[in-house]
């Protein structure tokens, strides 16, 4: 919740994207490169699923002490969720740029 964390956050995302993987599995490499470029869409979207899966174990589990124990289940949930709908708006904002790019060559070929 401020600009120190976003500039961290972004030097973070940077150094991930571009890391240098020649030595790798070529599946590992562009799995490792996927989720680099989802990250901060998926760090953008994450206040959602924190809004969504928080209040709920809150409410289930009152003492903050026992609430540590479920953290390794929900991080890695919260995480997985909101990569998963940043993935789902790259797919979508493909589709849209491929549909305006044709639309436009469409258009300057009847000029």
């Amino acid at each position: 919740e401020g600009l120190p964390c976003l500039i961290i956050s972004l030097m973070i995302f940077g150094l991930v994207i571009d890391l240098r993987l020649q030595h790798w599995p070529n599946f590992s490499k562009k799995m490792l490169e996927k989720t680099a470029n989802l990250c901060l869409g998926a760090y953008l979207l994450s206040y959602i699923f924190d809004s969504l899966f928080y209040p709920v174990l809150n409410s289930r589990v009152p003492d903050v002490i026992y609430r540590l124990e479920y953290m390794p289940v929900i991080v890695p949930c919260v995480f997985l969720c909101s990569l998963a709908l940043s993935w789902v708006i790259d797919l979508v904002y493909r589709l849209l740029q491929r549909m305006v790019v044709a639309l436009w060559s469409t258009c300057k070929a009847k000029q």
